[in-house]
Formats: C-alpha cells, sequence, structure tokens
C-alpha cells in the first residue's frame, strides 16, 4: 500500500516499517480496549432496565465507595452479574417484541385479506 506522497515524505519511518501504518483489518470490528477488558455495559439507567435496577445500586454504590479499587477487581463480581442480568433482560424483551410481532403480522394479513375480498 502506498500512502500520499506528502505523508511519504513527512513520515519519520523508515521503508520498512511503512507497511505498519495499514488500516486494521475488516474483520476486527471492536475498540481495542475492548478485546482486552471485554465489552462495556450499556448506560446505567434504572428506568430502562427495570429487571436488573437493584445490581445496578449496587454497582454503582462498589464504584463509588471503592475510587481506585474498581481498577483492581473490586466491583468485578458485580459485574459479571450486571452483565448476565443484562443478557437475561434481552433475552426476555427479544421474546415480548417477537410475540408483539407475530400479533401485528396477523393483524395486518387479516386487514389485508378483508380489503382484498371487499375490493371484489
Amino acid at each position: 500500500m502506498i500512502l500520499n506522497d506528502s505523508l511519504y515524505r513527512s513520515s519519520i519511518l523508515s521503508d520498512s516499517e511503512l507497511p505498519l501504518l495499514s488500516p486494521l483489518p475488516a474483520t476486527l470490528s471492536v475498540a481495542p480496549l475492548e478485546l482486552f477488558w471485554g465489552k462495556m455495559h450499556p448506560p446505567l439507567t434504572i428506568y430502562k432496565h427495570p429487571m436488573c435496577a437493584e445490581i445496578i445500586k449496587a454497582f454503582q454504590k462498589c464504584h463509588s465507595d471503592h475510587p481506585v479499587g474498581k481498577f483492581f477487581g473490586e466491583c468485578t463480581e458485580l459485574k459479571i452479574k450486571l452483565d448476565r442480568c443484562f443478557r437475561q433482560e434481552k433475552v426476555v424483551k427479544r421474546k415480548k417484541n417477537l410475540e408483539k410481532s407475530r400479533k401485528l403480522r396477523e393483524t395486518l394479513q387479516a386487514y389485508r385479506k378483508e380489503t382484498a375480498e371487499g375490493g371484489n
């Protein structure tokens, strides 16, 4: 891969190091820190996650009680519980949305059938 001339000339790297400037592969779709630490949790708003409210409160309390310890694994157990709770909540929401979409589909099919028969 050849870079544009101005970048190439102003580079302090030798010619052998230039291939290192190529972009990351397309298969790498996560941020580098996520590779090491794991994915971040969604925003911890209780009204969006009512099933996990108790764990969210405990996790936030742990972070406020241990401002330095949180970086050294003090709140890791709660983080794991929080991730599991979010996964369970997602499963419940997915099932609820599937049922809702099936009912809507049935209603729409009945309406289309009714309008098709009425139009003839």
